[in-house]
C-alpha cells in the first residue's frame, strides 16, 4: 500500500501518479512482486476511473497490464501472464 492510498478518491489523481512512479521504479528494477502490486491497484482501479482520469492514463494503464504479464511469467506464471496482457483489450 502506498500512502497516498489512505487518502480520498478526491486525490485519485495523485494516487494514480504515486502507482505509476513506483511501477516504473520496480520496472526498472526488474523487481516481480512491486511491479505486480502497483500494476494490480493500476488495473483495479483504472476500470472505476472517472472517464477523464481513464482518458489521462489509458496508455499507462495498458503498460501496466503488459508489466504485470510480465512479471508473471518471470515467476513462471505464464497462463496468468498472457491472461493478464490478454484483459488489456476488454477492460
Amino acid at each position: 500500500m502506498v500512502r497516498s492510498d489512505a487518502l480520498p478518491d478526491t486525490f485519485l489523481d495523485q494516487k494514480f501518479a504515486a502507482h505509476f512512479a513506483l511501477n516504473s521504479y520496480y520496472r526498472y528494477d526488474d523487481l516481480d512482486a512491486g511491479i505486480i502490486t502497483h500494476s494490480s491497484w493500476i488495473i483495479e482501479h483504472i476500470t472505476t476511473a472517472p472517464p477523464d482520469l481513464r482518458k489521462k492514463y489509458a496508455a499507462r494503464a495498458v503498460s501496466a497490464y503488459i508489466n504485470k504479464g510480465e512479471a508473471l511469467a518471470g515467476q513462471g506464471l505464464n497462463d496468468e501472464g498472457i491472461a493478464i496482457m490478454n484483459r488489456a483489450c476488454i477492460d
